[in-house]
Order: structure tokens, then C-alpha cells, then sequence
């Protein structure tokens, strides 16, 4: 019995990788210019604020998430947690 063998090239696996890195780049940064500007007015905020923006970027990383954006997802998720560090007195 025959079999057809189909395979991926190197450079086709390359490509999808650096299409991969490509569109993880543009998520994250995407993520960094929406949250950014609210980060540069931490020393103004209150506990009660940085709790705010925590559960806000929790929603967010749950909607890219829900988007297929797994790269935003998990910048939304990496800022939201530092928040809960600095909230419990964590480096």
C-alpha cells in the first residue's frame, strides 16, 4: 500500500515561526501602548487603583485570550500581576 508522505520544508517551518514572532511582537506591544500611559501615573494611585487596573488587565487577558491573542493575553496578565506584587510589598 502506498503513502503519500507530505512534509514541511525548513523554510516553511521557519516562516511560521517568524510569522509567530511577528504577530507575539505586535500583540504584546499593543498591549504596552494601551496600558503604558495608565503605568506612568502609578505614583499618584492608590492601592485601590492599582487593585482597579489588576482586575482590569485580568479582563483583558481573559478577552485576547477569548480573541485567539495568546501573546496579549499573557503581557495583560504578566502586568496584572506585577500590580498584585507591588500591592503585597513584592519586588
Amino acid at each position: 500500500m502506498a503513502q503519500s508522505r507530505q512534509g514541511v520544508s525548513r523554510s516553511e517551518v521557519h516562516e511560521l515561526i517568524d510569522s509567530r514572532i511577528r504577530t507575539a511582537i505586535r500583540e504584546v506591544t499593543w498591549i504596552v501602548a494601551v496600558v503604558v500611559p495608565e503605568l506612568m501615573k502609578a505614583p499618584q494611585w492608590t492601592p485601590e487603583d492599582r487593585r482597579k487596573l489588576a482586575a482590569a488587565l485580568h479582563g483583558v487577558a481573559e478577552s485576547q485570550m477569548g480573541d485567539g491573542r495568546v501573546a496579549a493575553a499573557t503581557a495583560a496578565q504578566a502586568l496584572a500581576e506585577a500590580l498584585e506584587a507591588q500591592l503585597a510589598g513584592k519586588p
